[in-house]
């Protein structure tokens, strides 16, 4: 009764006007104007959903609907209402909403930016369903989604994987392409959803322009993000798999807290995810066929991609911590699905090659964490754990790699008795190393690839943006980067090469 009596309230608001007042809250910049007037370009046939449609956290039984409602208006008063509307959805088996499998109406106001939220239960598994919303009687763009498998399923499943979006050094042309595919299970954003830095203005320019800390600071970066015509798209097309990106932090400081809780806050608002506060860490599952489980890692600023040998032998550092840890290992052995995707933000395999000058001092990786890698590469071995795919991001570069713990009798040779295979992400336009430093970067590419020094990494690309597709069997897993020609000039229609490898059942052997 009481939760009928609280809509009817909202509703009511919304009934006597739009433009109902309300106090200005602390200077909330979420009205069309305010977002015109930031240098936001709107376009006003999608009013008032600007931001698109999304969904995501796929289940057997259910998903995630998104959208963000602007207001178009708003009026200053000393009233103390905020201005506070109900949005109403639908979830159907068709594009026209014939067959509606499940509707309802949810209430949003400015403490939530906006943003809407349904957590859809009730749904088939491996099922395709079409959602929209509706409010100030004007429709949203129509979203397709897809339910993950159920617990008995033994299907193929088709992922795609993304990292590092940022919007000042290039399109998001990878989405468009993204968008096309008509046969995907999911997207998986590893990470870099968006970047927080102030960036550049050499193709279009950060929405603030500073580096983002406040938590109006974070709803307008994502608010950006979210108007680029290829993501939106994509995120139209396929339910999205969102890793949380912790801040990167050099000291621990009540001003990094305050930041970091903004961070969350904005990207539990902006993304269709299912997470409790401060639960970041989780399992989604695909049937018998694949488990992927996110990992949660204490990144620190004050190491850079490669370290001395006495450095990493000496590093204490909790990486992976033993709440973590446990959580991890537990999931990984008593786990009977046939592929383990173990979905992480810092790179595992060694690099034998000199980066300088061009070491990240933001990337950590887990040769800075020696214990920690050790004890998760020989728990894996010792238990004979096989099928495990770590898929990297944070790194902006391409990398194919065995990895084994130093205990261990691999041969680099023949792959024989690698404890996992690692697969690092392209960044979708962020700065990879050859951006950085075209000279530098080609050489490190180089010395990558040198088999005598580097025999465990069986590819890399430092120079070419793009997006991983990995088709899951019970056989085989295929594992293709895509990349783009293009990404300083919108333009989707072109892919300039492609990599394909695959790892067989059972072993930890990247193949041509």
């Amino acid at each position: 009764m009481k939760q009928r009596f609280t809509l009817f309230i909202l509703i009511t608001l919304l009934t006597f006007s739009i433009n109902t007042s309300f106090c200005q809250s602390g200077g909330y910049l979420t009205y069309v104007e305010d977002l015109k007037s930031l240098g936001f370009s709107l376009d006003d046939k999608l009013a008032p959903f600007y931001h698109g449609v999304a969904s995501g956290d796929p289940l057997s039984d259910r998903v995630v609907i998104w959208t963000r409602v602007t207001p178009p208006k708003r009026e200053a008063s000393n009233s103390e209402w905020k201005l506070a509307f109900s949005v109403s959805w639908k979830v159907a088996t068709d594009t026209t909403f014939t067959d509606i499998v499940r509707n309802g109406d949810i209430a949003t106001d400015e403490t939530k930016d906006f943003t809407v939220k349904v957590d859809v239960m009730g749904l088939k598994p491996n099922t395709t369903y079409y959602y929209q919303f509706e409010a100030f009687g004007k429709k949203s763009l129509t979203g397709a989604t897809r339910t993950a498998y159920g617990a008995i399923d033994e299907l193929p499943v088709k992922l795609a994987f993304a990292d590092g979006n940022n919007y000042t050094t290039g399109y998001f042309n990878a989405y468009g392409r993204i968008a096309e595919m008509k046969d995907l299970n999911a997207v998986v954003v590893v990470s870099g959803y968006i970047d927080e830095d102030a960036g550049t203005t050499e193709i279009r320019a950060h929405i603030p322009k500073i580096k983002t800390e406040t938590l109006q600071d974070y709803r307008n970066r994502y608010a950006q993000y979210h108007l680029d015509k290829d993501l939106m798209k994509a995120h139209a097309s396929h339910p999205f798999i969102v890793v949380w990106e912790k801040q990167k932090q050099e000291v621990i400081s009540e001003k990094w807290n305050d930041n970091n809780k903004a961070a969350e806050q904005a990207f539990v608002e902006w993304l269709p995810v299912r997470v409790a506060k401060g639960e970041f860490q989780r399992k989604l599952s695909y049937g018998k066929m694949l488990e992927m489980l996110m990992i949660e890692t204490q990144t620190t600023q004050n190491t850079g991609l490669i370290a001395s040998t006495n450095a990493l032998l000496e590093q204490d550092a909790v990486f992976l911590e033993q709440p973590h840890r446990e959580w991890l290992t537990n999931q990984l052995n008593y786990s009977t699905a046939n592929w383990k995707i173990l979905v992480n933000r810092n790179l595992m395999s060694t690099i034998n090659a000199d980066f300088e000058p061009i070491t990240n001092k933001t990337y950590d990786v887990w040769d800075n964490h020696l214990k920690d890698k050790e004890s998760l590469l020989g728990f894996i071995r010792s238990f004979s754990l096989k099928n495990i795919v770590m898929v990297t991001g944070g790194f902006h570069n391409s990398l194919g790699a065995e990895v084994a713990d130093a205990a261990s009798s691999y041969d680099p040779q023949n792959g024989r008795l690698a404890a996992i295979v690692e697969v690092a992400i392209p960044s979708i336009s962020a700065s990879n190393l050859i951006d950085q430093d075209s000279n530098a970067g080609s050489s490190a590419e180089a010395k990558c690839l040198n088999k005598a020094v580097n025999p465990h990494i069986k590819t890399a690309n430092f120079n070419d943006h793009g997006f991983v597709i990995m088709n899951f069997t019970k056989k085989e897993t295929k594992i293709n980067w895509y990349y783009m020609k293009e990404n300083k000039l919108n333009d989707i229609t072109k892919l300039k090469s492609q990599t394909e490898m695959t790892v067989k059942n059972g072993v930890s052997i990247l193949e041509k």
